[in-house]
């Protein structure tokens, strides 16, 4: 079932995200684009549109920060 959009606002202040957009896929159109198929999965993209990396499952931190700052992105 599609998430509530209340609901994961809720759940990510309870677990303490902030700063990281977190998008919701109602219809499941870009899941089936980037072949999601293991949630929790990040897909770092850049501001033109390139994929960096994915991670399928919870990444390390360290490892997630270090892909965010080759990519240029802020952190």
């Amino acid at each position: 079932p599609e998430e509530d959009a209340a609901a994961v606002n809720v759940f990510l202040q309870d677990v303490g995200v902030q700063g990281l957009p977190v998008l919701l896929d109602p219809g499941k159109k870009v899941s089936q684009l980037y072949r999601v198929s293991v949630l929790p999965t990040y897909v770092v993209i850049d501001q033109k549109g390139m994929v960096h990396r994915v991670y399928q499952g919870a990444p390390d931190i360290r490892e997630l920060l270090t892909t965010l700052k080759d990519a240029g992105l802020p952190i």
